[in-house]
């Protein structure tokens, strides 16, 4: 039980301190070194779901945590699990807003994890429309950068040919994050909605 508490607060700590960014206009949400990312529509990439699992290094300690992304037309549904089953994260985005109905920390700002989301798995043009300020996008096949002026905000790696990629690795180096995640084949199960 006490592993688990610690696995909650270490992630909780982590996604609190990339949430205390300050509040930018509405549909947008503030990203490490004070970048501005605008949340885009759903419409932009085609339906799909994923299980993931997710380890996350914060700080040079090691947390587990299981994830269910679903992405419509009508909106993205994000569901986070400890190992043990138990949610600390339950998110939606209707493509207006998004809203947490379960969070390890009341501080935490919806947005930026949808915004996470967006930032790893929607295509480059989106993404850029999303961005602003000084913020741009670089990206190669399997690789994508944030940056601010020359200063990497988030890099990404991903692997596999296509949504919702068979393994993501995801660093914000000023916040000391970095998540390892990969996508796990539920072919054979029964789907089971949160």
């Amino acid at each position: 039980m006490k592993k688990l508490l610690c696995a909650i607060q270490t992630i909780a700590i982590a996604f609190l301190l990339l949430s205390c960014m300050g509040k930018p206009e509405n549909g947008c949400v503030t990203l490490p070194d004070k970048g501005i990312y605008c949340l885009q529509p759903t419409t932009t990439v085609p339906t799909f779901e994923a299980s993931q699992y997710v380890e996350v290094t914060y700080k040079g300690r090691k947390e587990n945590l299981l994830a269910e992304i679903e992405s419509s037309s009508s909106g993205l549904h994000f569901v986070g699990l400890t190992p043990l089953g138990h949610k600390l994260l339950h998110i939606n985005y209707n493509n207006r807003e998004a809203r947490a109905f379960t969070t390890p920390n009341k501080q935490l700002d919806p947005g930026l994890m949808v915004a996470l989301v967006q930032l790893t798995l929607w295509p480059a043009d989106a993404v850029r429309k999303g961005l602003k300020g000084n913020l741009t996008l670089e990206e190669t096949h399997e690789y994508r950068r944030l940056l601010k002026g020359r200063k990497t905000v988030i890099a990404i790696r991903r692997f596999g040919s296509q949504l919702p990629y068979d393994r993501l690795q995801i660093s914000i180096p000023s916040a000391e994050l970095a998540l390892d995640i990969k996508t796990l084949d539920t072919s054979f199960a029964t789907k089971v909605k949160p």
